[in-house]
């Protein structure tokens, strides 16, 4: 599961990045998320990526991303469009979950469900 968060979000909301603190822990004691993201954009063009899981490493995935942390958590800052650190952390997100190197589609044939059915556009979960 992951959530995303833009700075205009933020800025609409009168709050700051340090707000966000726990969200991803929240996103992981959802019932059935073995891993979970949170991916906040920051107005220099960077985004910041943080993840936790009770089995999975997601340290691999940070470390890959030039960042790093621990086993079960960790995270990284990348440069970028949201859209597109969103779209790269998906997809090493579901090779971690499928444990190959090809994560076309999540582990458990889990359908995405779209923001739409959250009434919040910006924030996406699978």
């Amino acid at each position: 599961m992951y959530a995303r968060v833009t700075v205009a979000m933020l800025r609409e909301s009168q709050t700051i990045a340090s707000d966000l603190d726990g969200v991803v822990e929240f996103l992981l004691n959802i019932r059935n998320v073995e891993l979970a993201a949170l991916l906040y954009e920051k107005s220099n063009g960077e985004v910041k990526v943080s993840m936790r899981s009770r089995r999975l490493s997601v340290d691999r995935i940070a470390v890959e991303l030039g960042g790093g942390g621990h086993k079960f958590a960790a995270g990284c800052t990348v440069f970028g469009a949201l859209s597109d650190v969103t779209e790269q952390v998906i997809g090493m997100m579901e090779r971690e979950i499928t444990g190959d190197g090809d994560a076309t589609e999540n582990a458990a044939g889990k359908r995405k469900i779209s923001a739409a059915a959250l009434n919040n556009e910006e924030a996406e979960f699978f």
